[in-house]
């Protein structure tokens, strides 16, 4: 394959894949009918926030691509809400509200690896009454290769995706008494740290390469490798959400906006 038959390849396999190569996500979609649905209650709000610093992202030798930002934020709520939306009850149940707080976001991601931890602290209320309340972890590793269709964007969907499906099936659960069981995946949804950091790596490599350089000659390029630190990137501060919503109106849910 000569070196423009390569170039024209890569330009093909980029129109594809677009914005999904630099780390762009999509809203997760749950939308199977649900079984035992309606609950007695119905959705009013999701609020989904980032703590200070939440956003934690470290590559090794690559484009700084894939931040955690308004975006994730904007397709964490989104999905969370179209997911219970299916499970809401007739005209004039009661209400309820689901508070996020995403307190890290971090993220290591090399020229053909990605790996994520998150943590995630969020509470589920009615009438601003907390009814449960749980802090846990979403993230897992993947290989990167886009000609494969394995982008950057795709990683970060199934890291969302854990957090998405982690709070739906914990808010039916709750508000059903048990007697609703649903199924969204809860893969790479985690209660502790510990066990999330044990299935990711400890160090990540960008893989070398050989390159041609016009009037210079051929070079190369060796790999990289860095530890992740994941456990000293799991910190977190966790809300108090009974204190957050004292004296909340009941419209002004999630009171530490």
């Amino acid at each position: 394959m000569t070196i423009l038959s390569r170039w024209l390849a890569l330009v093909a396999v980029l129109a594809i894949v677009g914005c999904s190569v630099t780390g762009q996500v999509s809203n997760i979609d749950n939308d199977a009918v649900p079984v035992g649905a309606p609950l007695a209650y119905s959705l009013a709000d999701v609020v989904v926030s980032a703590s200070r610093g939440a956003e934690d992202n470290h590559t090794v030798r690559v484009f700084n691509w894939g931040k955690f930002d308004d975006k994730d934020l904007e397709v964490i709520s989104a999905s969370v809400d179209q997911s219970l939306r299916l499970y809401d009850g007739i005209d004039g149940s009661e209400l309820y509200d689901v508070c996020v707080r995403i307190h890290r976001y971090a993220q290591t991601i090399t020229n053909s690896s990605y790996a994520a931890l998150v943590v995630v602290d969020w509470a589920l209320l009615s009438n601003t009454k907390v009814l449960h309340d749980e802090v846990f972890f979403a993230g897992h590793d993947a290989t990167l290769n886009i000609f494969l269709g394995k982008t950057l964007g795709r990683a970060k969907n199934t890291t969302n995706t854990a957090i998405v499906n982690r709070i739906a099936n914990q808010v039916v659960r709750r508000l059903s008494d048990g007697r609703i069981d649903p199924e969204f995946d809860e893969a790479n949804a985690y209660e502790t740290a510990d066990e999330l950091i044990a299935v990711l790596p400890e160090s990540m490599t960008s893989v070398g390469a050989i390159f041609v350089e016009p009037g210079v000659g051929v070079g190369a390029m060796s790999d990289r490798t860095e530890a992740t630190e994941f456990s000293s990137r799991a910190r977190f501060e966790k809300v108090n959400w009974e204190r957050a919503n004292e004296g909340s109106p009941e419209s002004q849910a999630c009171s530490f906006r």
